[in-house]
């Protein structure tokens, strides 16, 4: 009889640890701004559907959806936050080997709140604004992973023509809008 409440303790006891782990699972609520969804070129509703599309596994979110203010939600776990996190700072690191293999130099401080680009203007307008664009919003989205409140976070951007060393533009996205044109980037 005492072998058979010992079990039953065991039992209870694994059970009660088991169950506390489960309920631990909080949700984490991400949310991407609309400047951040607009910068992606699709609207929220399309980005939202290729994203479930992409993780029919749920690797990377329970649910996510549009709103109406052309924003989008992501809900989370712990886990999935860090395979977001590691993903989008993968996106970065291929960013910048891509942009080096154009022969532009992107430079991301540590903490994702800057970025400068270099370039010399013999390179493409459009490779270079194509490089800026997606660099840019990889950035603002694991800025978002990162915990950065989605209605007061900022990325400062450098441009800087890498044969005269001289800064082409610089602005803080979303309260400055920054184009860059051909003639911008000439000597």
């Amino acid at each position: 009889m005492k072998l058979k409440k010992q079990y039953l303790w065991i039992f209870l006891l694994i059970n009660s640890l088991v169950c506390n782990s489960c309920t631990s699972s909080e949700i984490i609520v991400i949310n991407w701004p609309t400047y951040v969804v607009n910068m992606g070129g699709y609207t929220a509703k399309e980005q939202a559907e290729m994203f479930k599309e992409s993780d029919m596994d749920h690797i990377y979110t329970n649910s996510i959806y549009a709103n109406e203010d052309g924003s989008i939600t992501l809900e989370m776990n712990e886990i999935q936050l860090k395979s977001n996190q590691k993903k989008f700072m993968s996106n970065i690191e291929e960013n910048i080997k891509t942009a080096k293999e154009n022969e532009i130099t992107v430079i991301v401080s540590d903490d994702y709140k800057s970025v400068t680009f270099e370039s010399s203007s013999k390179v493409e307008t459009n490779d270079f604004m194509s490089t800026v664009a997606l660099t840019s919003s990889n950035i603002a989205i694991l800025q978002m992973f990162l915990g950065e409140d989605p209605n007061d976070w900022h990325l400062k951007i450098k441009i800087v023509n890498a044969d005269t060393n001289t800064i082409v533009k610089e602005g803080s996205i979303p309260d400055e809008e920054i184009r860059i044109s051909p003639e911008d980037r000439e000597e």
